[in-house]
């Protein structure tokens, strides 16, 4: 007892002595904060010279964020803003100043909805008769489908250069009998028969339902692909297909892509830059600062974003991680008290998430008076259509994943690994089916049905708000959904959506509708207070973004689910990416 008692002062010791070390560094930077603001001056934001005959240069290899970062520097790190990103190219198109755009497309970390649109942004740099080059050292079907909107596509002439151009392929791990090995095993309980998420822990193999599903998607994207360059390159579309489906562009080099009419010239980017007369370059971020402006004054249109998984609190992640009631019904709210908000535009790009949390919003965005039109981005499914289904009209592109309606709920087991390991559960226990929700004492029947009763209605409210929502009737919903997932051309077949276009659209189309003829566009968003102090100091830019991504919690780019959050309780969640 002497020694575990030791152990125990031990343990809390080092606890506090960590604890108060986190707290001193808080303290110093606190302090920190507080002197650069009092002492350093702020840098003023230079505006760079534009010089005649200018290109933009875009490189698209870095994710473009819907909400990303509002500060002007930022349009030249990682957090771009993709409205932002289509003004400054508005402003480019029509500046004398700048003869075309130069797309490097190596990469292309743009969804689908986002490179649809970006796409047409370029068209209409060639319709007012400037330049459009796309550069790329290797092709896939993504970056493929930017590159066609240029006027020439360059590769390298190098056998290294090439193509992976393809139909398409997908692969999912089902993991059960990997699980049964390990001793976990997982209640997935379904309502809606297209319902995927979770199958792959309880299934051994693809339902005929999700195969179904997926297949149908994935036909369809690559059917638009397909007619997208051939109508871009003037290649017979059923040629082009049967191509695509031998193999003849998976790694066919830059001299096979030049012989097959898919790239025009082969040069190095130094050559291709003599070549072309291009001597003067300046990135998407200087030449923002070149032309920085103020708002008007006046009526304006409100842009709030919903990106990521919904959850009822972000715990600590940051308010860009995820769509919560808390942060989405005060951006909300501080577009309804400015009087000047004649419209809403939400930017919803979100694969769902909690049930309760997709209620409170879709009721409150229910409760406004003024009008809310909702932009959907590359996914809004499930809990993120669940939203989109209370706006007053909804707007996606052809390839936005939709749809989705459907509630899962996904408890795991892991008694028989605990007691694989040596560990025995002691559990105390008063009260029927207090116990429903334990990872380590299997379900019973009974607890299954229950968990099934109670997902039934909150799949039948799901139901009732899309019936309400887009005045479909009852009826015809079950049809609908069961969890079924559709792209933005399906959906707008459905009555699911209203038209097709992108955000820049949506706006345009709300401002149509409230007969505005001069009118502003706001982007609402609480402000990360780090941002606020940084923003006006140049020099802490690094920092800031550095430190930002720590407190957000990013790892590699990618967004931890919380299982407090999409585990145990009931969710409408899109699994997969497409």
């Amino acid at each position: 007892m002497i020694v575990l008692r030791w152990f125990k002062n031990a343990l809390l010791f080092i606890m506090k002595e960590i604890a108060s070390f986190l707290i001193k560094i808080v303290m110093v930077m606190i302090i920190l904060i507080i002197l650069l603001t009092v002492f350093v001056p702020k840098t003023p934001v230079e505006k760079a010279p534009i010089r005649k005959n200018t290109y933009i240069e875009l490189d698209l290899s870095n994710p473009v964020g819907e909400r990303g970062s509002l500060s002007i520097f930022s349009m030249e790190g990682e957090k771009v803003n993709f409205y932002n990103m289509l003004n400054y190219l508005d402003k480019g198109k029509n500046d004398q100043r700048i003869e075309g755009l130069i797309l490097k497309v190596d990469s292309v970390a743009l969804n689908r909805a986002q490179v649809e649109e970006l796409g047409r942004k370029i068209k209409e740099y060639r319709e007012v008769g400037k330049k459009v080059y796309a550069f790329s050292r290797g092709f896939q079907n993504r970056n493929y489908s930017l590159a066609v909107n240029a006027d020439e596509i360059i590769m390298p002439p190098s056998r290294g250069a090439g193509s992976n151009i393809s139909g398409y392929f997908m692969e999912l791990p089902y993991m059960k009998r990997l699980s049964d090995k390990i001793g976990i095993k997982y209640d997935v309980i379904h309502v809606g028969d297209y319902k995927s998420y979770g199958e792959n822990y309880v299934r051994e193999e693809m339902s005929p339902e999700f195969r179904e599903n997926i297949t149908r998607l994935l036909d369809r994207i690559y059917y638009n692909f397909v007619q997208d360059v051939s109508v871009s390159r003037n290649i017979d579309e059923r040629t082009l297909s049967r191509k695509i489906l031998n193999g003849d562009f998976v790694l066919a080099d830059a001299f096979k892509m030049k012989q097959e009419k898919l790239v025009d010239s082969l040069m190095y980017y130094h050559e291709f830059l003599k070549e072309r007369k291009i001597a003067n370059i300046t990135t998407l971020g200087k030449y923002a600062r070149s032309v920085v402006g103020h708002q008007s004054s006046g009526k304006k249109i409100a842009v709030i974003y919903g990106d990521g998984e919904i959850l009822y609190s972000n715990s600590g992640r940051g308010a860009q991680q995820s769509i919560t009631p808390d942060t989405m019904i005060s951006e909300l709210d501080m577009a309804v008290r400015d009087k000047n908000v004649v419209g809403i535009v939400l930017r919803i790009d979100s694969p769902g998430g909690s049930a309760l949390a997709s209620e409170v919003i879709n009721a409150k965005i229910r409760s406004i008076e003024k009008p809310v039109y909702v932009s959907m981005g590359g996914t809004s499914a499930s809990g993120g259509y669940y939203i989109s289904a209370s706006g007053d009209r909804i707007f996606a592109e052809r390839d936005t994943v939709t749809g989705s309606i459907g509630v899962v709920s996904l408890v795991p087991d892991v008694s028989e690994l605990a007691g694989k390991l040596g560990i025995k559960i002691e559990s105390v226990q008063k009260g029927k089916l207090s116990g429903i929700y334990s990872i380590t004492d299997g379900m019973t029947k009974e607890e299954r049905e229950r968990i099934y009763e109670s997902s039934s209605k909150i799949y039948s409210e799901f139901k009732e708000r899309v019936s309400s929502g887009r005045n479909i009737p009852m009826s015809q919903m079950e049809s609908l959904a069961g969890g079924r997932v559709w792209l933005g051309e399906e959906a707008l077949e459905k009555g699911l959506v209203d038209g097709i276009g992108g955000l820049q659209d949506t706006i345009k189309i709300l401002a149509k509708d409230l007969q505005l003829s001069e009118y502003s566009v706001v982007e609402i968003r609480r402000e990360n207070p780090f941002e606020k102090l940084f923003m006006n100091y140049k020099y802490l830019e690094n920092f800031y973004n550095k430190l930002n991504s720590i407190l957000n919690m990013e790892i590699n780019g990618k967004k931890e689910m919380l299982e407090s959050e999409l585990i145990i309780k009931p969710v409408t969640y899109l699994p997969y990416k497409i």
